[in-house]
């Protein structure tokens, strides 16, 4: 699934504020997972203004 290939992720709140996810671990346990909230809204909450990609070669 699409969620799962996401690494990292900045977005703009309704109000102008600038949330940014940006870092490329794979497992982060250190609060809600707000880019999973965001990405599940399909951009109802959010505009994605850039995101970070797990990226894999053809075979």
């Amino acid at each position: 699934m699409m969620r799962g290939l996401v690494l990292g992720l900045g977005v703009v709140l309704a109000d102008g504020a600038i949330v940014s996810s940006m870092n490329q671990m794979l497992k982060n346990n250190t609060a809600y997972d707000l880019k999973q909230l965001f990405i599940r809204s399909e951009g109802t909450l959010v505009t994605v203004t850039k995101i970070i990609l797990k990226l894999f070669q053809s075979p």
